[in-house]
């Protein structure tokens, strides 16, 4: 009896492991609220106290629903996943606490890239690419299924290396051609790394409410 019984047991977590492997539970893997404190646990208190003081009180637009947005912290280098730039959980509180404050959107996180393989990711309004870097994903369905999440009109934004140094890595800078051109630009080379160094920026859209804060003829 007990021999069968272990075998029963056996079979069992064969079946789990099986359809673990064909509907991987990571795939879900975003955090909310209490839930997401490892993302921000880094922050000491008096630093989050400062960035409380500078968030603006309200949003520039009122959304006509509460927004949901998913922060996305991963960095990948040579197929090795490490901890990333230091300034990362500073933002993911601000982030947090802007959406709390400002009641614009609720702010999820995920440290998984999963995600990009899953429709759950049409479950969100926005992603923002929180300095992540290197090449995050390589599946050509979940690469294509992220530039159909923004080109059906979600938004992306890209935070430092979010927005530069995702989806490349050196000495190679074109392993994600497509996202390159979906963020404007991409790193080729490196940025200035010394203070007699420059990049011209101009803003194409100075009317637009994003950019406001630039001057129209660049910087």
């Amino acid at each position: 009896m007990k021999l069968r019984f272990s075998f029963i047991a056996q079979r069992a977590l064969g079946v789990l492991l099986f359809f673990a492997t064909i509907f991987p539970s990571k795939a879900q893997a975003v955090y909310t609220g209490d839930n997401a404190k490892k993302f921000i646990q880094d922050v000491p208190e008096t630093f989050r106290n400062q960035i409380i003081e500078g968030i603006p009180a309200q949003s520039p637009a009122t959304p006509l629903k509460t927004r949901k947005l998913l922060v996305v912290n991963y960095n990948i280098r040579d197929k090795e996943v490490s901890k990333g730039h230091p300034s990362i959980p500073y933002a993911n509180f601000a982030i947090q606490k802007m959406g709390e404050k400002t009641s614009a959107f609720e702010t999820w996180f995920t440290d998984d890239t999963l995600i990009f393989c899953s429709d759950k990711l049409f479950d969100f309004d926005a992603i923002v690419l929180n300095n992540t870097v290197g090449v995050l994903f390589e599946g050509k369905e979940a690469r294509q299924r992220l530039l159909d999440y923004v080109y059906s009109g979600r938004g992306i934004m890209g935070i430092h290396a979010g927005a530069g140094a995702t989806f490349v890595q050196y000495p190679v800078y074109d392993q994600f051609p497509e996202f390159g051109e979906m963020m404007g630009g991409y790193e080729n080379g490196g940025h200035p790394w010394k203070t007699n160094e420059y990049i011209n920026m101009i803003s194409d859209e100075p009317a637009h409410p994003l950019a406001g804060m630039y001057r129209p003829k660049g910087f």
